[in-house]
């Protein structure tokens, strides 16, 4: 249910709550949720242009994913939200690029 609400907030554009409501299921019960809700918090974290906040919740996501597998290989955070860091990277080289 967390996991919709999370999601539900980030399209809403509720960032800081949907923020605060993952790290909260990460910190307080070591939980991994669903690639949907924390892909849906990054693309609006992308939107808005936080990469900081972005690259804190991969950092969390990877070290509870490391957690919850046992340090299995094939297990880590999902490549779609990997992908939308990287995406957020370049937008901001190209947004100064374009600038200078």
């Amino acid at each position: 249910m967390q996991e919709r609400i999370i999601k539900a907030l980030a399209q809403g554009g509720l960032l800081s709550l949907s923020v605060r409501l993952l790290g909260s299921i990460i910190d307080e019960r070591g939980a991994v949720p669903s690639y949907m809700a924390y892909t849906a918090l990054l693309n609006g974290l992308r939107r808005s242009r936080r990469t900081k906040d972005m690259e804190t919740m991969l950092n969390k996501l990877a070290k509870a994913h490391r957690q919850s597998s046992g340090d299995d290989v094939n297990s880590g955070v999902n490549v779609i939200a990997f992908n939308t860091y990287v995406a957020a990277l370049c937008d901001a080289a190209v947004e100064g690029y374009e600038s200078a």
